[in-house]
C-alpha cells in the first residue's frame, strides 16, 4: 500500500493492516518472563549476575502484556454493534483461547508435583485447584505472595485472573452499545477510587504504583474485590485508552518524526530494563516506559511500515502457551538436574529456554491451532444465529 493510502486510511480509522509489531511485543513479553524465571540457574532470584542481567523481566514482561491486552479488544471490537451476540462472540473467542491451555498446564503443573495426591485427598488443595480452574483468586492460597490475592497452582497463572476480570468488564460494557466506553470508564472509576474509598481505604500516591505484591492490600470480606480494586487494572485501562487513540482519526503525518520517538522510547524502556528503575508492576512502575512505548509504535504504524522478524512474529504467535507452559520446563529440568542447587550456569538456561519453546510450540500447533479453534466454532454454533462479522477476531 503506498504512504498516501496508508495515512488516510489511519485517518478515517478504516485501516485493517495487520499490526505484527504487537503480535512481536508479545514474544519479547514472554521472552523476557522466561529469562527472569531462569535466572534461577545463576542464583536466587533477584541476586546477583542472574538479577542485575534479568531481574526487570518479570515485571516487564507481565505489564507489557497487560498493555497489550487492553489494545488488542479495542482493536479486535471497533465494529462491535452493541449487540449481546457481538458480546458472546468476543467471550466465546477469549474462553476458547484461554481455557484448554490453561487446564493442560495445569494438569502438568498437578502431574509434575511431589504431592499431587492431595490434590485428590486434600479438600484444601481441591478448592485451590478449582479456584485455579476458573480463575478465582483462592483466598488462602499457599503463597509467598499472598497479597497478589490468591495465587493459582500454576503461580504464572495470577495474571490470568486478572485477564478474564478484564474480559468480564470489557464484554459487559460491549453491550452498552454507543454508551459502551461511558459504562466502562464509569466501572474504572467506581471500582478504582470510589470503592476502595468507601470502604475506607484511600488510593495513595504510593497506590498509583500499582503494585501487586506490597501496594493497595485492601482485604474486602468479598475476597474478589482485592483484585478489581488494585491499580495494577490501570495497566490494562492504559492500553484501552491506546486503542481508542490508534482507531481514532488522529494521526502524525511526519514519518521522520515517528521514527525519532520510536527510536526514542525504545531506548527509554531498555534503559529502564537496564538501570531496574522503577521497576514493578504498574502504570507508575514499568509502566513509566512500556506505555509511551506502545502508544508511540501504534500511532507510528498508522504511517509508516514497521517490520518485523519472521521468528518474532512467530514467537509471539505462541507466546501465551511458553508463559504458561515454560514453568513446566523449568521444573523437568530440574527434577533431572545431576548437580542439585540453583547455581547451573548458562547451559542450563539455554536449555531451559530450548525446551519452553519446543513445549510452546507443541501447544500452539496441537491445542491453540487444533482444540482451541474446534472448540470455539462448536461454542459459536451454540448462538441462534451466526453473528455478521462484526466483531474481529481476537487472535
Amino acid at each position: 500500500m503506498r504512504q498516501p493510502d496508508r495515512l488516510r486510511d489511519a485517518m478515517d480509522g478504516s485501516s485493517t493492516q495487520p499490526l505484527e509489531f504487537v503480535q512481536a511485543l508479545r514474544g519479547i513479553a514472554a521472552l523476557l518472563v522466561v529469562l527472569w524465571h531462569a535466572s534461577i540457574y545463576l542464583g536466587p532470584y533477584g541476586t546477583g549476575i542472574g538479577g542485575r542481567l534479568f531481574g526487570s523481566g518479570g515485571s516487564m514482561g507481565v505489564d507489557l502484556f497487560f498493555l497489550i491486552s487492553g489494545f488488542i479488544m479495542v482493536h479486535t471490537t471497533r465494529a462491535s454493534d452493541g449487540s449481546w451476540k457481538d458480546a458472546a462472540v468476543f467471550a466465546i473467542k477469549r474462553a476458547s483461547r484461554i481455557w484448554p491451555v490453561w487446564v493442560v498446564a495445569l494438569v502438568l503443573c498437578v502431574l509434575s508435583r511431589s504431592d499431587a495426591h492431595a490434590f485428590l485427598v486434600d479438600p484444601g488443595k481441591r478448592s485451590w485447584l478449582l479456584h485455579s480452574l476458573v480463575f478465582v483468586p483462592a483466598p488462602g492460597a499457599p503463597s509467598d505472595f499472598a497479597p497478589i490475592y490468591g495465587f493459582p497452582v500454576l503461580g504464572v497463572g495470577w495474571t490470568l485472573n486478572y485477564e478474564m476480570y478484564f474480559y468480564a468488564i470489557f464484554a459487559a460494557s460491549m453491550l452498552f452499545a454507543r454508551w459502551r466506553w461511558h459504562a466502562f470508564f464509569a466501572w474504572i472509576v467506581a471500582t478504582i477510587l470510589l470503592l476502595p474509598y468507601c470502604a475506607g481505604h484511600l488510593v495513595t500516591t504510593a497506590d498509583w504504583g500499582g503494585l501487586a505484591a506490597s501496594g493497595n492490600a485492601h482485604r474486602f470480606q468479598v475476597h474478589y474485590l482485592d483484585l478489581a480494586t488494585n491499580p495494577l487494572v490501570l495497566l490494562f485501562v492504559a492500553g484501552v485508552l491506546i486503542g481508542l487513540l490508534h482507531g481514532s482519526r488522529h494521526a502524525v503525518g511526519n514519518a521522520r518524526v515517528l521514527k525519532i520517538l520510536c527510536l526514542a522510547v525504545t531506548v527509554g524502556a531498555v534503559l529502564q530494563y537496564a538501570m531496574q528503575w522503577r521497576v514493578g508492576h504498574g502504570v507508575g512502575r514499568c509502566g513509566v516506559s512500556l506505555g509511551p512505548l506502545l502508544l508511540v509504535y501504534c500511532m507510528a504504524s498508522k504511517r509508516i511500515a514497521m517490520p518485523v522478524p519472521r521468528w518474532l512474529v512467530g514467537l509471539g504467535n505462541m507466546s501465551f502457551s511458553l508463559y504458561l507452559l515454560h514453568p513446566i520446563a523449568l521444573g523437568i529440568l530440574q527434577s533431572l538436574a545431576i548437580r542439585p542447587g540453583p547455581n547451573h550456569g548458562w547451559a542450563a538456561i539455554l536449555l531451559m529456554m530450548a525446551l519452553s519453546v519446543a513445549l510452546a510450540a507443541l501447544s500452539y500447533f496441537v491445542i491453540e491451532r487444533g482444540l482451541c479453534e474446534w472448540l470455539k466454532e462448536k461454542m459459536l454454533r451454540w448462538l441462534p444465529s451466526r453473528p455478521a462479522a462484526s466483531c474481529a477476531s481476537t487472535g
